[in-house]
């Protein structure tokens, strides 16, 4: 039989003090909404290799291609890209057996720009972008490799939902369009 433990202090009390701590962490990165995605100085420390040198070939399967480190070796792990010209700047990606698996990326100004996962060259689960100032731009929801499934919304730059449609594992159910005030523009429905 297992031990009791006979604590000095109740359960309760230091769940809530990690819960605190870790809350605390989340948010000295900017980051309190989205815990599971890393925060961009933890993907520099990750990050191996610069994209631009690994190699590109093409698969053979559904994927569009796969990515080699020095010619013979798929590669696994972390990559980076840095766009100097633009305030898209830095795009990091998971790399697996040769396959880009997951991209992250964030603007000049340190927020978060996108987060997906890919399967086979096409996003799966959660497709996620945001502007420059927080502010969500697109949530999309892929069931599978490239089918969108449940609700999925695209914001205006000023915060009004912009289009939202109900997909059933690839079909389109319904459709909404709304202007830059949030006026509905043209409804439809299948």
């Amino acid at each position: 039989m297992g031990q009791i433990c006979h604590c000095h202090y109740p359960l309760m009390p230091r769940l809530t003090i990690v819960g605190f701590i870790l809350s605390m962490t989340v948010q000295l990165h900017g980051q309190a909404n989205y815990p599971h995605i890393p925060p961009q100085d933890s993907l520099a420390t990750i990050c191996e290799i610069p994209l631009q040198t690994l190699t590109r070939k093409i698969a053979a399967g559904p994927a569009q291609q796969d990515l080699y480190l020095d010619d013979d070796k798929l590669f696994t792990g972390w990559a980076c890209q840095v766009f100097p010209d633009s305030e898209h700047r830095y795009r990091y990606v998971q790399v697996v057996k040769g396959e880009i698996t997951r991209q992250i990326g964030y603007y000049t100004n340190g927020q978060l720009d996108h987060d997906f996962h890919l399967s086979d060259g096409k996003s799966i689960g959660y497709e996620r972008m945001w502007m420059a100032d927080g502010h969500p731009y697109i949530r999309y929801y892929y069931s599978a490799p490239g089918v969108m499934h449940g609700l999925q919304r695209r914001w205006h730059t000023n915060g009004k939902i912009a289009w939202e449609a109900h997909y059933d594992h690839g079909r389109e159910l319904s459709s909404r369009q709304y202007d830059r005030a949030g006026r509905l523009l043209a409804p439809r429905g299948h």
